[in-house]
């Protein structure tokens, strides 16, 4: 949300137009979060997970491709589309420690869940650590190039984290009975 403006402005968007962005990228982030819930609810939380990887490499490839090919309308699309995986964070992460630990609890539980925050602010750190040490050699498309990748990596990590956390409900549901 934050670089928003900066991103679109260097695309030649107009700071008032730019300013509107940031405003429709917010939005966007209040609007995903029932959404989000809505999918939890109904079909639990790995289709959410591979949903939100999905978007977030498809918006970070074609985040890259607006700073390739000099288009802001890509980028303003792309900007919005960004904010739905990025809203769902707080929806996946309160429902996983309800659904995982249960009520009793839960604050302490949904502080520990919420703690992989941490792992995507340390990520953000080594990516400005990498691209300020590398001066202009780093454009904006080879960043959002890596954090497609990453998203990837993400995606196909779901398919690894699905398996344990399918047993792991197992288990649980069998102790509760």
């Amino acid at each position: 949300i934050g670089s928003a403006k900066q991103g679109a402005e260097s695309l030649g968007v107009n700071a008032n137009i730019a300013a509107l962005l940031v405003g429709l990228v917010s939005t966007m982030n209040g609007i995903s979060r029932p959404i989000n819930g809505a999918i939890f609810d109904r079909f639990g939380l790995i289709p959410v997970m591979l949903i939100q990887a999905a978007i977030t490499a498809l918006t970070m490839l074609a985040l890259a491709i607006s700073f390739s090919g000099s288009l802001p309308q890509l980028y303003f699309v792309a900007a919005i589309m960004i904010a739905f995986p990025y809203g769902s964070a707080p929806v996946m992460a309160s429902a996983f420690a309800r659904q995982r630990y249960g009520a009793e609890g839960f604050a302490k539980n949904l502080g520990v869940v919420n703690l992989t925050i941490a792992a995507g602010s340390m990520i953000s750190i080594a990516i400005g650590l990498i691209v300020g040490s590398a001066g202009d050699g780093i454009n904006d498309d080879t960043i959002y190039l890596v954090l497609a990748f990453l998203a990837v990596v993400a995606f196909a990590s779901v398919f690894l984290f699905r398996r344990v956390y399918t047993e792991d409900l197992k288990k649980i549901d069998e102790e509760l009975q």
